[in-house]
């Protein structure tokens, strides 16, 4: 039994995963913020690739051994990028699973052969749950009446009735 514990306690070590950590919370690599953006790299062969997306704006790039490669705007829950190396094909799709978490994934292809899938998500702060969503929606439309309000009541001073 103390052999068992050892062997999946060193497992886990060589993956640098916590033995107590749960595997959904394994499966999200990463934090995303709304000021770094989404930022995901692979290592295929001898060339890294990596891609930079806005979380604000919506501007993807894609490079390739710090080349850029591909740049597009994209407001959609799914974008690919093509490129080759070589003569070999690539893509890298981007694909926002859950909007109110920030959970993407971003998945890299090689010749039409899955390579790695990245995921990461939202800081839990900037998340938005049930419970915030609640709240959120109200608040939002209180708060534009309340200027649209006051908006109309400035023009109607400045510029008479």
């Amino acid at each position: 039994m103390e052999n068992n514990v050892e062997n999946t306690t060193k497992k886990n070590s060589e993956k640098n995963i916590p033995p107590n950590m749960t595997t959904a919370k394994r499966d999200l690599e990463g934090t995303i913020s709304f000021r770094k953006g989404f930022n995901y790299s692979f290592i295929e062969g001898d060339h890294t690739v990596y891609l930079n997306c806005s979380a604000v704006n919506g501007k993807e790039r894609l490079y390739v051994d710090d080349v850029l490669v591909s740049g597009k705007w994209s407001f959609r829950r799914k974008s690919i990028h093509y490129f080759s190396i070589g003569a070999d094909s690539y893509e890298v799709e981007l694909h926002v699973v859950n909007m109110f978490t920030g959970e993407t994934h971003c998945t890299l292809i090689k010749n039409d052969v899955h390579v790695k899938t990245l995921k990461k998500a939202l800081k839990k702060s900037l998340q938005l749950s049930k419970d915030k969503l609640w709240w959120f929606i109200p608040s939002c439309f209180v708060a534009g009446a309340f200027c649209g309000f006051l908006a109309v009541n400035v023009l109607f001073m400045l510029f008479g009735e």
